[in-house]
């Protein structure tokens, strides 16, 4: 490797909050047994809170965000792990309290690090990330967890709430692989064909889950993920069958359960509470290497045909320049996982080398056109780049997805 390298850091000094891309050494990356050279990263609903202001998630600055990344070991003083060896990193708070992946180079401890199945590319697993992740741990435990328990007993009917969004669209996904018939959950009429396309056997809009729900309803579930939270779960607990188990990962809706004890003392529902953070390396080792056989990823590159960088660059509506950046990744995968209503999922595949100084914006709003209509969001949480004409796009394209904006 060489000397110097760049690395996307943050600061803060007093009131003042900064983003720069920096010419770091390996001094610079303080934590950790594994230094990885990174290939691939994720943006993330947490990175994009970080990337604005910190959000009371990192201690101690300067600081390198990025939450996933997967790369290759170039130095290793952990017994698990040697120099070539391809991993997979997503949580233990990595770029939170860790510096994280939005760097040339990651230093990190081998006991986060999970080896990359051989049937998986790094950039596929960082086509999943965090949220794939995420939905494939809730997949197995609204189904998988639920045999195990009932000796057998086959799960069929699922319901998935958030279909649409980057954990509810993959979920959908696997669920139907691993058998199941899929209801999936959305308030968006334009992604039905989609999410049919991509497993689901029945579409549900969002506002039949939205009113008030019984203590106890007819059960129509088996099992069920749920990346939303508040009335959508509550009726979802009323019709979850005997024994079934609701896997809860999210709370885009609410984070308040307003709900009785009858599912649970009367059909001996399980809330299942999903955490993708601190998941044992046993149990990443075994939902990774699973991913290829449930992932359609051959789906999502015909997806991503037809599309180009024009297209991706007429999505962002540029503001207010914060700072000057220059910045050479060899290769980055940024998903953007959240907007607050009208949300449409993009995949982009880049490798990124500037000719000069971008510009990042405030993160707050982004526009997005598709088949002549507009839809646009007021997120605090939406990163912009102003000058478009210092990327050099080796390879480009576009998912929409259904649900979240995904920049790959």
């Amino acid at each position: 490797m060489s000397d110097n390298f760049n690395a996307l850091v943050i600061n803060q000094e007093g009131e003042k909050f900064s983003r720069e891309i920096k010419k770091i050494d390996k001094s610079f990356l303080k934590h950790g047994d594994v230094l990885v050279k990174v290939d691939y990263s994720t943006l993330n609903f947490k990175d994009a809170l970080i990337l604005k202001n910190g959000a009371r998630l990192v201690k101690e600055f300067p600081h390198i965000p990025g939450i996933d990344f997967s790369g290759v070991v170039e130095e290793s003083k952990h017994e698990k792990f040697k120099q070539g060896d391809e991993i997979i990193l997503t949580g233990w708070r990595v770029g939170e309290i860790y510096f994280g992946g939005y760097s040339q180079y990651a230093k990190v401890n081998g006991d986060f690090l999970v080896k990359k199945p051989k049937d998986l590319s790094l950039k596929q697993s960082m086509i999943m990330g965090t949220a794939g992740f995420t939905a494939l741990q809730c997949s197995f435990t609204a189904k998988t967890t639920r045999e195990e328990l009932l000796l057998g007993k086959k799960v069929e009917e699922v319901i998935v709430s958030g279909a649409s969004g980057g954990v509810g669209s993959m979920a959908v996904m696997i669920l139907n692989k691993l058998g199941c018939n899929v209801t999936a959950v959305t308030g968006k009429e334009s992604n039905k064909d989609y999410l049919k396309s991509i497993g689901a056997k029945n579409i549900i809009n969002t506002s039949e889950l939205t009113k008030d729900a019984r203590p106890l309803d007819k059960g129509l579930w088996d099992g069920a993920v749920d990346t939303v939270g508040g009335k959508v779960l509550e009726n979802i607990l009323a019709t979850t069958k005997d024994s079934g188990i609701v896997a809860a990962c999210g709370n885009a809706a609410d984070i308040k359960l307003n709900t009785t004890v009858m599912p649970f003392i009367i059909r001996g529902v399980k809330l299942w509470g999903i955490n993708s953070v601190n998941a044992s390396i046993q149990r990443r080792q075994f939902l990774w290497n699973e991913a290829n056989k449930l992932i359609d990823f051959e789906t999502l590159e015909k997806s991503l045909q037809g599309h180009n960088s024009s297209l991706m660059l007429s999505l962002f509506r540029y503001s207010t320049s914060i700072t000057g950046m220059r910045l050479r990744f060899n290769s980055m995968l940024a998903r953007y996982l959240w907007c607050p209503s009208s949300i449409v999922l993009v995949v982009l595949s880049i490798k990124i080398g500037l000719r000069k100084k971008p510009r990042f914006s405030n993160f707050s709003r982004i526009s997005c056109k598709r088949s002549g209509m507009v839809s646009s969001w007021g997120s605090k949480l939406s990163m912009l780049i102003n000058d478009h004409s210092m990327f050099k796009f080796e390879k480009s394209s576009l998912l929409f997805f259904g649900g979240k904006l995904l920049i790959i």
